[in-house]
């Protein structure tokens, strides 16, 4: 991946002596930023995954540099842990835990541990390594007295789909909450079906950051009764947890209660993005002309227009369907950080004459994704070629069809996941 020549032969201090100062300290600075740039775009609606190939690219060159700065460049990564940037974790933890200096990896966990976001910096660092070459350090943590050193642990292996085993089964019961939110998810993204007995248990959690991922981990293992009613609930209520669960919500129900959900949501201004979030994840093409509105309305127009590419897999500004914002938008009917600030706006007459052009070519009662009628070979065309949001929500969907197979992870290493998706089919 990485044009930068690595080092072998010499003793540490002597490459320490050798190294460009000013250069390496502009690796660290950039392995930081660049961290946290992939860290928005692997959630994008515009970034694809040879954009994250490309990305991923460039952040494995400075960390080369660092390792190749030897003593020199691991000092940069430990100094920079001061500032409490994810981002400086999770360069650091790439040094430590592929190094495999006990020292250093103490000191990294230390940190990683002292705040939710800093460990997700931690557990990416993690997640950016072979698996086969950190799997005994990585165990350790499962294995850890402290409870969040577990979780670190048990995600860095769902990360890489790797399955902890019995670990897994103790902690989807753990008191802890972060710890216990977090092996339930794993379930869930391993295909545990052997664990669905137990995630039962936590769908009356009081806690929405438990009840959460246990209704959403039992829908990906089989579960079809209990998990859409906690997740129906979650999708009414106005905490983070609402966007997903009823967008997971829509794939379970039946189609006529998926259908009377949406128009729900769209007869309620307050709720009409969120209608059209309903539409993409319900897929039909039947649903093209009541979306087609919802793109005059400033709040919904955008997510109207995600939800139209998904179902039809035509690239707005690709096809000259993209528009002008409106010259006045309500500031406040608009959410500070928006979910929908990097999509393209549809002009709502361009997509309604294409849609009365091709509307005819698209199977009405049939779910489909990108423009072909839902099926297997369709869901593997969208890993590769959708947007980031359009892989995520394909994943699902594969996982919701094999329960027993472990979901794909569309923020892995771009190189690694262009390798897993030829092999996905076989």
């Amino acid at each position: 991946m990485s044009s930068v020549p690595r080092l072998t032969g010499f003793d540490p201090s002597t490459i320490t002596a050798l190294v460009n100062e000013p250069i390496v300290r502009q690796h660290a600075d950039d392995a930081t930023f660049l961290w946290g740039a992939r860290d928005q775009a692997v959630f994008a609606p515009h970034f694809r995954l040879r954009d994250i190939a490309r990305w991923d690219g460039r952040l494995e060159a400075h960390l080369d540099g660092l390792r190749i700065a030897g003593d020199f460049g691991w000092e940069l990564c430990r100094d920079a842990l001061a500032d409490e940037d994810p981002g400086a974790v999770f360069a650091a933890a790439v040094l430590a835990f592929g190094g495999g200096d006990a020292t250093r990896i103490r000191t990294v966990i230390e940190a990683g541990v002292a705040a939710p976001e800093l460990a997700r910096g931690l557990i990416s660092g993690l997640g950016w390594l072979e698996f086969a070459a950190i799997r005994g350090r990585v165990d350790e943590l499962t294995r850890s007295p402290e409870s969040e050193i577990r979780r670190v642990g048990i995600a860095a292996h769902a990360v890489h789909r790797q399955d902890p085993g019995a670990v897994l089964d103790r902690a989807v019961a753990e008191a802890d909450p972060r710890l216990k939110a977090r092996a339930i998810q794993a379930a869930g993204e391993l295909g545990r079906s052997d664990l669905l007995p137990s995630i039962r248990g936590s769908l009356a959690d009081p806690l929405e950051e438990t009840r959460f991922p246990a209704a959403w981990s039992a829908a990906l293992l089989g579960e079809r009764g209990d998990s859409t009613s906690v997740l129906e609930e979650l999708a009414r209520g106005g905490s983070a947890f609402a966007e997903p669960a009823l967008a997971m919500t829509m794939r379970l129900l039946a189609p006529k209660r998926a259908l009377e959900r949406f128009r729900e949501l769209k007869r309620d201004p307050k709720t009409a993005r969120l209608a059209a979030v309903a539409a993409g994840a319900i897929g039909l093409p039947d649903l093209v002309p009541e979306l087609i509105p919802l793109m005059g309305d400033p709040p919904a127009a955008r997510a109207a227009g995600e939800a139209f590419a998904s179902i039809t897999g035509v690239d707005l500004a690709y096809s000259d369907l993209d528009g002008e914002p409106p010259e006045k938008v309500d500031e406040e009917e608009i959410p500070p950080a928006d979910p929908d600030e990097d999509l393209a706006w549809p002009s709502k007459s361009a997509v309604e004459a294409w849609w009365k052009e091709h509307g005819e070519d698209f199977e009405t009662g049939t779910r489909h994704v990108l423009g072909k009628p839902l099926s297997r070979e369709a869901l593997e065309a969208a890993l590769t070629n959708g947007t980031q949001r359009q892989r995520a929500a394909a994943a699902i969907d594969l996982a919701l069809r094999d329960p027993s197979r472990p979901m794909f992870e569309v923020r892995a290493r771009g190189d690694w996941q262009q390798r897993r998706i030829r092999s996905w089919s076989s």
